[in-house]
């Protein structure tokens, strides 16, 4: 059963999809060409980029209420993990027999195939929850779905990235698009978000409704290696460097903020070295983690060569002979 745009629809989500499929195959419409029940998703293939035709379903409709920025999304939400298209059910049978009605269509559709109760106000979809369970600021995406980008890239090679070290991170490649995958976990080792980076560009994308400020990458590795000195960095690429070398990393997704700082404290490391670029915003981001950090860990900096505006990825090895700094 959803609700969704003052609707009570009483279907189940596998149901709805076949018949939605159906309806639109009728309509000589072809899309969602797999339908497949993964935990508490239907995943699916996106209507919206590819023109609908890619090969491995990446989008997923929710069966269950979630939480996502302090927002409640309602059972029945679909979002693509790709592109990050999002709509809820309503909007998302418009979309895909061509409509850009908010919903409108897809409202209809619904009251034609299904028996439907009217809520008594919109407030109440987003009050009508069940609080047996804990509801997700952000769900977690089903492992499976790294299925589909389960390829090693000359690209990979060509930054120094090993296979060893992408199967370590779950990294791989969209061939359809292009794109480098790199999941980001939360510190129990779910996978919350996936980043995308485009090949052919330093273009990296992050689905709507992610604060990366509340994630650190490779935090959940540093707490099953129980390690004891970590480095933090800015991009997840100058980390998977690090691992390379050895060196146990974690990536801010940038300069550092929000909730990370409490994320590091929370890591069992006695020992950072902090290694954010050598250019005025990694400066600052390094002054912010030394007064987070300082009263709980012992904090290092690397010590750059002051002309050198290399990154830890374009430094490579080099970095293992530069000087380290003690932060009193």
């Amino acid at each position: 059963m959803f609700k969704t745009n003052g609707l009570c629809v009483d279907v189940d989500g596998l149901t709805l999809l076949n018949d939605l499929q159906q309806d639109l195959q009728l309509n000589n419409i072809q899309l969602l060409h797999s339908i497949k029940p993964v935990n508490d998703n239907i995943m699916i293939s996106c209507p919206s980029h590819k023109d609908g035709q890619e090969r491995k379903p990446s989008c997923g409709m929710s069966l269950v209420d979630t939480r996502a920025s302090g927002k409640i999304i309602p059972a029945g939400t679909v979002h693509c993990f790709t592109c990050g298209y999002t709509a809820d059910l309503t909007s998302f049978i418009s979309f895909c027999f061509g409509y850009r009605d908010e919903g409108l269509y897809g409202n209809n559709w619904l009251k034609t195939k299904y028996r439907t109760t009217l809520l008594e106000t919109p407030r109440d979809l987003q009050l009508n929850i069940d609080r047996s369970k804990p509801v997700e600021k952000y769900p977690t995406i089903p492992d499976t779905i790294l299925d589909n980008y389960a390829y090693y890239c000359k690209y990979l090679a060509d930054r120094g990235i090993s296979k060893e070290v992408c199967n370590k991170f779950s990294i791989g490649c969209n061939p359809e698009d292009m794109t480098i995958t790199l999941p980001v976990k939360d510190l129990k080792g779910n996978i919350k978000f996936i980043q995308t980076r485009n090949i052919y560009s330093k273009f990296y994308f992050i689905p709507a409704g992610i604060k990366k400020t509340d994630f650190i990458f490779g935090g959940y590795e540093c707490i099953i290696g129980n390690y004891k000195s970590v480095w933090i960095v800015e991009s997840i690429f100058n980390a998977l460097t690090l691992w390379e070398l050895g060196i146990p990393a974690v990536a801010l997704l940038g300069t550092g903020g929000g909730q990370q700082y409490n994320l590091l404290k929370m890591l069992p490391t006695r020992e950072f070295i902090i290694a954010l670029d050598n250019d005025t915003a990694g400066i600052e981001g390094t002054y912010k983690i030394i007064r987070k950090l300082n009263t709980t860990k012992v904090l290092k900096i690397l010590q750059y060569n002051s002309n050198d505006k290399r990154d830890i990825n374009d430094l490579g090895a080099e970095v293992l002979s530069l000087p380290l700094n003690n932060i009193l």
